[in-house]
Order: structure tokens, then sequence, then C-alpha cells
């Protein structure tokens, strides 16, 4: 009830700081209206070919509604350009069919001959400018699911012998298994099928996040004093410490981006007010070329954030234990149980470099304890950046890991395991904070779209990359794990 009335209140909160529900309303609808239009179009060329319709159903579950703007498909002309090239070519690529119109792109299927994707896409981007197709035709190589296949349990211990003979690593038989349950085949289609950034909605949901930080940074102080003897030096410091850190998770994402080519959207912020943000979506503005790609973009945010965080965290602490007592009185405040009980790895840092009974006595007659900013914004990183390495909904860092370490089948049952662990986390933890309940149920909103596909969709990440995608998932259920 207290978690509903929270969420209430804040759903309220959000149409006095200017965002109300009617853009996301026409929103919905010109989605809806972007449906019709491509329900009427695979309609006509179902007519031709009745297997356009489940062809077309299995893809749309897999990218972004941008993707299947009928008017972005490549003319005709081009198409039969570049398969009379394919067909030249079939050292590369073996075609075993003829290519289907499915009125967004034509999926071309066939036999990659080469020994991995990077190296097909690599060959077909030479045949593309060869030809001086390149700002007319883009192409997807992505994995198209065929679930019926894996009714054969033989057949797939054979795939998975087979791997394992070879002494192949658990990466390798996530590939192997993926290529038997989704064979990959060709998107072609025309160029600039992408992410279309509404800068009105970026400006409206960030000014909400900011007031949302704003709000939480001021409930600090108002566990002291109150707001009219607080310090605003303090005030801004943590205004900028909880930014600040937010800000180095981003432009963690930024820089392996650039790297890579790859443009982002700017960052929306997901606020809340009772920790200031629940972290914040970056989406793909371009395609990555490849899983490396993608795994080193989404890893790259909340590696630098958390460092960040713990960083915060331990010069808050040196710095407030240096302190005098008329000094700790000006700072903002935490209740003891959150600091103490709501992140094991948190806690384990506090009571390693001052100790829970050393913070308490600086106000024996209090339930919060002051904090420096420094020490409340490395809380609330470590927190923020631990949410955003589980493996869940679709647009978080962590499953963003999860798809290219562990590709098409791990994204099946990983983010299962992922909304498990948040769920009996935030009952654990219940009776001190409803946070990870809220990001539970606010994630599936906020972060539960889907990204364009990779140019190479097939491949997956090595064995060090997979290593780093366990290695921060144990990170995540450490930094949210409740203490007993």
């Amino acid at each position: 009830r207290e978690l509903i009335l929270e969420v209430g209140s804040f759903l309220k909160g959000a149409k006095t700081f200017g965002v109300d529900f009617t853009d996301f309303l026409q929103g919905v609808k010109a989605n809806v209206k972007e449906g019709t239009k491509l329900s009427q179009g695979v309609g006509d060329l179902a007519k031709q070919d009745p297997s356009v319709n489940d062809r077309v159903e299995t893809l749309v579950q897999m990218f972004p509604p941008e993707f299947y703007d009928g008017s972005k498909n490549a003319e005709q002309e081009y198409i039969d350009q570049f398969i009379t090239e394919l067909q030249c070519n079939e050292e590369i690529f073996e075609l075993s069919s003829k290519p289907q119109n499915i009125y967004f792109a034509h999926l071309v299927e066939g036999v990659n001959k080469l020994n991995s994707g990077d190296a097909l896409t690599k060959r077909l981007d030479g045949l593309i400018e060869k030809k001086g197709l390149q700002d007319k035709i883009s192409f997807f190589l992505v994995r198209f699911p065929k679930t019926e296949i894996m009714d054969d349990d033989l057949s797939k211990q054979d795939v998975v012998s087979s791997v394992l003979d070879e002494g192949g690593s658990p990466a390798d038989v996530l590939s192997a298994m993926e290529s038997f349950a989704a064979p990959s085949v060709l998107l072609v289609t025309g160029t600039g099928n992408g992410y279309v950034a509404n800068l009105s909605d970026i400006v409206k949901s960030n000014a909400l996040g900011v007031a949302s930080i704003s709000y939480f940074v001021l409930s600090c102080f108002n566990l002291n004093e109150g707001l009219l003897s607080a310090d605003w030096g303090y005030i801004s410091m943590l205004f900028l410490a909880l930014v600040g850190t937010q800000f180095l998770h981003e432009i963690g994402h930024f820089v392996a981006a650039s790297i890579h080519g790859v443009r982002l959207v700017f960052p929306i912020i997901c606020p809340w007010p009772w920790t200031g943000l629940l972290g914040t979506k970056t989406e793909l503005y371009s395609s990555p070329r490849n899983s490396n790609a993608l795994f080193d973009i989404a890893a790259t945010g909340p590696i630098v954030g958390m460092v960040s965080s713990v960083a915060s965290l331990l010069a808050g602490l040196k710095i407030e234990l240096a302190m005098d007592q008329t000094a700790l009185l000006e700072l903002p405040r935490l209740p003891l149980e959150t600091l103490e009980k709501t992140s094991w790895l948190t806690s384990s840092i506090v009571e390693s470099v001052a100790g829970f009974d050393v913070l308490s006595s600086l106000d024996p007659t209090s339930s919060s304890i002051p904090c420096h900013p420094l020490v409340i914004s490395g809380y609330i990183g470590i927190i923020v950046n631990g949410l955003s390495l589980v493996p869940f909904a679709s647009q978080t860092d962590g499953f963003r890991m999860c798809r290219a370490a562990g590709g098409f089948l791990a994204t099946g049952y990983v983010p299962v395991l992922g909304g498990g662990f948040l769920l009996v986390q935030g009952v654990r933890e219940m009776a001190t904070s409803n946070l990870l309940l809220v990001y539970f149920f606010a994630s599936l909103f906020f972060f539960n779209g889907k990204d364009v596909p990779c140019v190479n969709d097939v491949d997956t990440t090595g064995s060090t990359r997979y290593g780093i995608f366990l290695a921060s998932s144990l990170l995540a259920f450490v930094s949210l794990s409740p203490c007993l």
C-alpha cells in the first residue's frame, strides 16, 4: 500500500513540474498508427506470399518501431543490384532461397561461407561500395528464430557435444546453440533506419529528473535542523556530487561509443525522489558494428560510475572523520538503517573505514546520521550503478552486456534471473526500502524499449568480455543485496 501511495504521489507531482501525459498518449497513438501502416503493408504482401506474416511477426519482437517504416525500405532496383553481386560472390555468402520483401526490408536467407560474421559484413561493405550503393541500402546480419527445431533434444546434445569435444568455451557452446536455433539471415533495407530523437520529450523528462534530484537533496537536510538553517554550500555540493557521479557514468558510455563510431541519444534521467534518480536511459542512435562494440558501450558506463562512486564514498568518509562536532551538525543526513542495511558493498566499505558505531556516536540522540555529501553521492551511485548492471529490462546496461556476451539465447532466460533477483532482494529489504521493487516495475516501463540491431548481430563477444559480464553481475549482487 505504501509503495502504491508513493508512486501515486510522484505521478501527481510530475504535472507540477510541467510534465503531463498528453505527449505520452500522443506517442501511443502515433505507434498505433505506425502499427496500422505496418499491418496494411504486410497484408498486401501476404496476399502473394502468406509466409510474410509469420516472418514479420517474429522480427517485430526483435527490433524498435523505427525499424519498420516501409518508406525507408530500399528501392527494388538497388536490392536487385545487391543480390546480383551476392550471386557473383558465392564464396562469401551462398543464397538458399529467393530474397523476400517483408515491407520494411528484404529478408535474404543463405549460408555465411566465411569464418565469422565480422568477416562477412566487411566483405559485404566492400561489395556495396564497389557498386556505389552505400547511400542507397544498408544491411544487418541477424538471428532469425526457428524455435521448432529446438524440439529435437538429440540434435541439441550433438551440437553441445561437438563444441565441447573441440575444447570450446561456454560462450562457444552458446554461439553454436544460437546457430542451431536461429540461423543467421541478412536484412537488407534503406539507409536511415534508426532512432528518431524527440528533443521536447528529452528536455521535459530531464527537467523532471533534475527536480527529483533536488527534492532528494533537500530531504537529506530536512532530517537535520530543517531547510531554513541548512548550509547552501553543502546543498550545492550534494546536488553536484549526485549529478557528477551519473555524469561520469554517461561519459563512459559516450567515450566508448565515440571509439566505436556509434552515435548515442542524449541521456534521459529516470527520476525517483526518494533516491534522486533510478538511473539514466541512453539509447542507441546508430547501429554498433558488432557485439564487441555494444558490450564496450554498455559496460564502460557503469564501470566508470561504480569506480567514481566508491571513490566518492571513501573520500567522504575520510573527510567526515576529520571534522569537528560543530561542522558535523551542518551536514545532510541519512537514516542509519538505510546506510547500514540496503547495500552489502556500501555497508562493508563504511564499516571498514569508519565503523557504524563511530558514525552513530556522532549524534547518539538521532536515528539519522550526519553524512558528508560525498558519502551520500557515493552510496546512491553504488546503488544506481548496481541497478544498471542487473540484466533485466532490455535497454539497461546489464541486458545489453548479456545480449552481447551471451547472444540470442541468453537474453531469453538471463533477464528472468535478473528480475527474480530484484524481486527477492526487494522483498528482503522492504522493511528498510522499497527501492528494488520500485525499480523492478519502473524499468518495465522506462527501460523496456528495443535497440537498433548491430550490423553484425550474430557473433557474440569473446571469453574476456564474457568474464567481465559475469563479474559485473556479481558486482550488482553485492551492491544491491541487503545486509542481515
